[in-house]
């Protein structure tokens, strides 16, 4: 990943389809990521990342792909060179048989002494996969193996490349974590069920002598948009706090996506306020179209700002802090806050992610009584 980062990130991904008509799919686990089409670029071939702005640039050989993957989002420069070989079966090559055992939960602590994070693991003959959730989000679809006492984790998902690597000592690990070329620190954890994370509903809340909140920001178009325009009037409300660049954001696209479809017609309304990390509006804008584009999200999305927690939370005063992105304030038809979630536990959580589903399916069947 970097001089400094020295390790390589391994991933799987299949090509396939006639000259002029190829796709590339990723495959982190349970989760199949499709990039298409594939352009052609001075002497190179260039495919993109759906939702994010991100991609490979490659030469090409019947065995061999060399290049470099990019994320603009992070800089015009940002990238990481790229090597694919033709025929390899496995992300990690297993060496060794394993001599411990990862598949469980994991009472996890990054960088800090207290428990921040939960590693949730399954495991057959060696093979890994599951992820680690926190408090705001969780890590999206992890797939490894282990070697002996050792193992090692990793997924790209077009806006993050991750690693993990770390060893097992019968009921504890410890390990370092690697986001990129740009970012890296040291995790352990201790296996057991005891540890829970702060619930979600509770972390973000509205300042005392606040009811609801207020937003207005510019459409996609320039024209600013309101919580008091008529066309919200009695209707419930979800308030998505998101960005175009952010993993866990997109998973919560998809499932307001879903939600809306089926509760629209019952006066559901979706509005997402958009923190993105371009400052021009036009380039913050293109990043948001190519997300609704690509999510073939239906419900209204807004240019509200900065990809800034504190910049978010000077914009919705009423919040005592926007801790994560995602977050989802639920509104009745009179707009007042009945729930807020922050962070958002995607499919590759397990029980979490179904517990939020029913959590959020109530708050919503409150919201639209009439």
């Amino acid at each position: 990943m970097s001089d400094t980062i020295n390790r390589p990130l391994p991933f799987q991904f299949i090509v396939e389809g006639a000259i002029g008509q190829q796709q590339m799919t990723v495959q982190n686990g349970r989760e199949a990521i499709v990039l298409n089409p594939f352009y052609e670029k001075n002497d190179s071939i260039e495919v993109v990342w759906p939702v994010f702005e991100s991609g490979f640039v490659f030469q090409s050989s019947d065995s061999l792909m060399s290049g470099y993957w990019y994320d603009r989002s992070r800089g015009d420069n940002y990238r990481i060179p790229f090597e694919a070989r033709y025929g390899v079966q496995y992300r990690f090559k297993q060496t060794d048989r394993p001599s411990e055992r990862l598949a469980g939960t994991w009472r996890t602590h990054f960088g800090k002494k207290a428990p921040n994070a939960l590693g949730l693991f399954k495991e057959q003959g060696g093979l890994l996969s599951g992820s680690f959730a926190t408090e705001t989000g969780d890590y999206r679809f992890l797939e490894g193996v282990i070697q002996g006492n050792q193992f090692k984790l990793s997924t790209i998902d077009g806006a993050h490349a991750f690693l993990f690597e770390g060893t097992i000592n019968g009921d504890s690990l410890w390990g370092t974590f690697y986001s990129g070329d740009h970012y890296s620190e040291h995790f352990y954890a201790l296996r057991g069920d005891e540890f829970e994370l702060k619930k979600a509903d509770e972390l973000t809340y509205l300042k005392e002598g606040y009811s609801t909140v207020d937003f207005a920001f510019p459409d996609l178009n320039g024209d600013t948009i309101r919580l008091s325009d008529d066309r919200f009037n009695n209707k419930a409300m979800v308030i998505q706090l998101f960005g175009s660049w952010c993993p866990n954001c997109m998973d919560e696209s998809i499932y307001l996506t879903e939600l809306y479809e089926k509760e629209s017609a019952r006066g559901l309304e979706i509005v997402g306020l958009g923190f993105e990390r371009h400052k021009e509006f036009d380039k913050a804008s293109n990043a948001i179209i190519k997300m609704r584009q690509d999510l073939l999200i239906p419900y209204t999305l807004l240019v509200a700002g900065p990809a800034n927690k504190k910049a978010a939370a000077e914009k919705l005063p009423m919040l005592n802090h926007v801790l994560s992105f995602p977050t989802a304030i639920v509104l009745n038809r009179k707009h007042e806050v009945i729930g807020i979630h922050t962070g958002f536990y995607g499919p590759g959580t397990g029980n979490y992610y179904e517990e939020f589903n029913e959590e959020f399916e109530e708050w919503i069947a409150l919201a639209l009584r009439e």
